[in-house]
């Protein structure tokens, strides 16, 4: 089945990162604007069970001594930094990757061997990250010396929070757990937010699935023509909790543009809202990725029942199923708007990331990256994932590393209007 779902081009990109040098010294600042209330509480739906991916015999093996990685220091909460001026749609002189770290790997087999990798996945089952880590995992233990179980559970809570603070904090320090946390856990420490027990600068990353276009959706029963009808229509909205793209893009749309958008938190996870849209207890969604493998089949056919009509960014998509979604950045007045834009953006540029806990040895770290890029380069993988509607664009680790740590250097100003926008 030929995938739904098209790459996206490297000039999504660019104004995307351009928000991670830029300074506003010059730009007046503007009265934070309050958040649209979220009165209603949804229907709730059955919280679905830890699932697992079924395991392998485990084969017997002495393990070899691990190779020692320098204790981590206490998570810091890293201050923002203003970056040098820049025009705002430049973005950073691209870096060299990093060449791949050496490791021993019959010392590497010798520990993995009938041992199980757990990816634990921040969000419910049935969305785009269960979905790439699913896939994953049926892959990975081929390219892992001594062929290890790999199995997925999935751990929901505070749009993958919960999940993350364990990782960094309680699961197992010798590479036999991978996190899969929300990309926007990033922002979320630039902005200080409560509950961050982590620091997305000391995690090792292991690489990103792909990259995605944040944008929101309407029911076309509505008459909805397109976002300049939610500037004066309110329009109810399955969110998530605050960190997830179903909350945090429709929260700083509305803060920058002035649309309608009610936030209706609770739906967790991207299959709740799904139901949430086709029985019509809500009228608009929102993610960050706007080609979410979950919501393409509401998006197609001659009469779909959905449609999007805003994405984040400057340009309009290539894509057909978002030809008639606005920029919100054509639709911002200042610079400030867009940097503003811009930082709940730049995130999704490294969109589905995968880390280890900071104290993980080195060379355990090297050889799951490895095992992970030539996952993704796997003939096998790639027809797996086109089934399944997923469309796999590798990051490497430092690539991730690199986006976090330019975001938190995002100026204050843009910051405290962010900060007021998701509270």
């Amino acid at each position: 089945m030929r995938s739904l779902v098209t790459r996206l081009s490297p000039r999504h990109f660019a104004p995307a990162l351009a928000v991670l040098t830029l300074a506003l010294a010059a730009c007046a600042p503007a009265a934070p604007p309050s958040p649209t209330a979220a009165p209603a509480k949804p229907t709730e739906a059955p919280k679905p069970a830890a699932t697992t991916a079924p395991a392998k015999p485990a084969a017997t093996a002495a393990p070899a001594k691990p190779t020692e990685a320098p204790a981590a220091k206490p998570a810091e909460k890293p201050a923002a930094v203003a970056s040098p001026a820049a025009k705002p749609t430049e973005a950073p002189a691209a870096k060299a990757e990093a060449k791949p770290a050496a490791f021993d790997e019959k010392a590497i087999a010798d520990f993995y061997r009938g041992k199980n990798i757990r990816i634990i996945v921040g969000f419910a089952p049935g969305g785009n990250f269960d979905l790439f880590s699913r896939v994953l995992s049926r892959h990975l233990t081929r390219y892992m010396p001594g062929n290890p179980t790999v199995i997925v559970e999935n751990r929901p809570g505070a749009a993958s929070m919960v999940m993350t603070n364990a990782v960094y904090k309680a699961e197992a320090k010798d590479g036999t757990i991978i996190g899969h946390p929300n990309q926007n856990l990033i922002t979320q420490q630039a902005l200080g937010l409560p509950g961050i027990e982590f620091d997305v600068t000391k995690f090792q990353w292991l690489g990103a699935a792909s990259s995605s276009i944040p944008g929101c959706g309407v029911r076309t029963d509505l008459g909805i023509k397109g976002i300049e009808d939610v500037f004066t229509r309110e329009l109810a909205t399955a969110a998530d909790a605050p960190g997830s793209g179903s909350y945090d893009v429709p929260s700083v749309i509305n803060g920058v543009l002035k649309t309608k958008f009610r936030l209706v938190p609770g739906y967790t996870g991207a299959s709740r809202q799904r139901l949430a849209i086709e029985g019509k207890e809500a009228e608009a969604y929102c993610q960050a990725d706007a080609l979410s493998a979950t919501f393409v089949p509401l998006l197609e056919g001659p009469n779909p029942p959905t449609k999007k009509i805003i994405i984040l960014g400057s340009e309009r998509s290539n894509h057909p199923i978002l030809k008639d979604a606005v920029p919100a950045e054509t639709l911002a007045k200042t610079d400030e708007d867009r940097v503003v834009l811009r930082a709940v953006y730049a995130p999704n540029t490294i969109a589905y990331p995968w880390a280890v806990a900071p104290e993980v040895p080195r060379d355990r770290v090297a050889a799951l990256r490895k095992a992970m890029a030539d996952s993704f380069k796997d003939p096998e993988f790639l027809a797996e994932a086109k089934k399944t509607n997923l469309d796999p664009d590798f990051k490497s680790g430092d690539a991730v590393a690199r986006v976090a740590e330019e975001l938190l250097k995002t100026p204050p100003s843009a910051l405290a209007r962010l900060k007021e926008m998701l509270k």
